[in-house]
């Protein structure tokens, strides 16, 4: 007796993949003329790119010195395959775009990002908005994970100091329910050297000098 064969049933979308669907992939289009906005300020400096699928960014930022990556925070594929921490020196990387990463291990990837910017470098971190009416429509969109204490609190807690939250623009409306928090890592300038006696000695007597 033949049998028809069963129509496959489409696939359903978990959280953990919905960034590799058209609405994230529309979602990673959205993001771009922003990022590359922030971007454009920093032309010359060496970029590291992580998203959460295949298809971010969605157009490959122009310039020789960029590692695009995609992954789900420990395990990465793109320009190379690693695991954290990422195989690329300590403080080698001007700029790091950093969307959507997983809250569970975030504290791991900002330390690794830390480690991996220059003095002065930027990391832009695109994250979902606290207070939307997306986030209500949406609540299951992994847009909205974030660490214990908040994204801005863990940022501080890894020597990043937040100077700029970017809004981005558009028709798409889940794009409008994200934001880029600018960070910059600042390190503790060195002490300059104490002058010696002899010589303040020497400012010293030419005032009196100068006076008398």
């Amino acid at each position: 007796m033949a049998t028809m064969p069963v129509n496959p049933r489409p696939r359903q979308v978990s959280v953990a993949d919905w960034f590799d669907t058209d609405a994230g992939r529309a979602l990673a289009a959205a993001q771009s003329p922003l990022l590359f906005q922030r971007l454009a300020e920093r032309p010359h400096l060496p970029l590291l790119w992580c998203g959460p699928a295949p298809g971010w960014p969605a157009v490959r930022p122009p310039g020789p010195r960029l590692i695009a990556l995609h992954g789900d925070g420990q395990h990465w594929r793109g320009d190379l395959q690693a695991v954290l921490p990422l195989p690329l020196a300590t403080a080698s990387v001007g700029t790091v775009v950093l969307q959507h990463p997983p809250a569970g291990c975030a504290a791991l990837l900002l330390a690794d990002c830390q480690r991996m910017l220059l003095p002065g470098g930027v990391l832009l971190l695109t994250v979902g908005r606290r207070v939307c009416a997306s986030r209500v429509l949406h609540p299951r969109l992994p847009l909205w994970a974030a660490p214990a204490g908040g994204w801005r609190c863990l940022l501080a807690n890894n020597g990043l100091q937040l100077r700029a939250v970017h809004r981005f623009g558009g028709d798409l409306q889940l794009a409008s329910a994200c934001v880029v928090l600018e960070a910059e890592k600042r390190t503790l300038a060195p002490v300059g050297p104490c002058p010696t006696r002899r010589l303040a000695v020497q400012v010293a007597s030419r005032k009196r000098l100068k006076v008398t």
